[in-house]
């Protein structure tokens, strides 16, 4: 069988389009279906690695922190804890010329692995004495918060103030119960 000239370019461009559509089919795109998900998943592990790389330099910025804390102030001992923060509180109000007149304790709460101690200060200052007692305060080297705090005029137009406030400060105490139920059984038992 003789084929034409025009049977023979539409042989040719028939098998021509067979060749680019297997091309196509097995090779063309599935190397870029396969190129795809790599770059997907490249993108994937960075994401990771960058995380866990954060990770690590966090840990080690805790870890200074958490070290820091301990040697300057976080006791193990409630205690320890509220006795440093009593004397610091009387202090701080001495050293401002602030007068207090009632320093008691709250009961303390447990928040994870740490009890809050919570104290009630109340007293009287001016307004130049409070702010140096709320400020040295604020730079305890010892974790304090100020929780509640009001201030009042005792006499309109005079610089003399009653002052209530409620200040709480931390004591790392890990659970005991926590602590004996992630023990082996065998150290539970000697």
């Amino acid at each position: 069988m003789v084929l034409s000239r025009r049977e023979k370019i539409i042989a040719a461009t028939l098998g021509g389009v067979i060749a680019l559509f297997a091309v196509d089919r097995y090779a063309l795109t599935p190397y870029l279906d396969t190129r795809s998900r790599v770059v997907r998943e490249t993108e994937v592990v960075t994401n990771d690695l960058e995380k866990a790389d954060r990770l690590f330099a966090n840990r080690r910025r805790v870890e200074e922190a958490w070290r820091e804390l301990q040697e300057t102030g976080l006791k193990t001992d409630q205690a320890a804890a509220e006795s440093l923060t009593l004397h610091s509180l009387r202090d701080w109000a001495q050293n401002a010329r602030v007068s207090v007149q009632t320093l008691k304790t709250d009961r303390a709460i447990r928040a994870g692995d740490f009890l809050q101690i919570r104290l009630q200060v109340s007293g009287t200052a001016n307004v130049a004495a409070l702010a140096q007692f709320l400020a040295s305060m604020e730079s305890a080297k010892f974790p304090l918060r100020i929780n509640e705090f009001r201030a009042n005029a005792r006499k309109e137009g005079i610089d003399d103030l009653t002052f209530n406030m409620t200040v709480s400060t931390l004591a790392y105490s890990p659970d005991p119960e926590k602590k004996s139920a992630n023990r082996p059984a065998a150290r539970r038992a000697q």
